[in-house]
């Protein structure tokens, strides 16, 4: 039988605010398409920007939505007075996949 690796609520949340953070990149690289609109030829029909414009809107929304859990994530971790930050976790991560694609490319 495996044994299942237990975890701390302050990894939880870590990986919470992580795949949290990764959704919010999403989504603002998203919105960016959206805002470009201004450059859209007059030749393009209403509807359709009012379609892009509602796409914006949901983009921005949500966008808003994942920012505020984010914040809150960090204030409830603030408050349990866990030592390692969000920000001090993604340090060595960083360091560790790029090293982890120089072996792969080396195989």
């Amino acid at each position: 039988m495996r044994k299942a690796k237990s975890k701390t609520m302050a990894e939880i949340k870590l990986e919470i605010l992580e795949y949290l953070t990764e959704q919010l990149e999403i989504n603002q690289k998203e919105l960016s398409k959206y805002e470009a609109d201004i450059l859209l030829p007059p030749t393009v029909p209403d509807v359709v920007k009012q379609m892009r414009e509602q796409e914006a809107i949901k983009l921005r929304d949500r966008v808003s939505q994942i920012s505020q859990h984010i914040s809150a994530i960090k204030r409830i971790t603030m408050q349990d007075g866990q030592s390692e930050t969000y920000e001090q976790r993604q340090q060595p991560e960083i360091a560790e996949t790029g090293s982890k694609k120089r072996r792969q490319k080396a195989s």
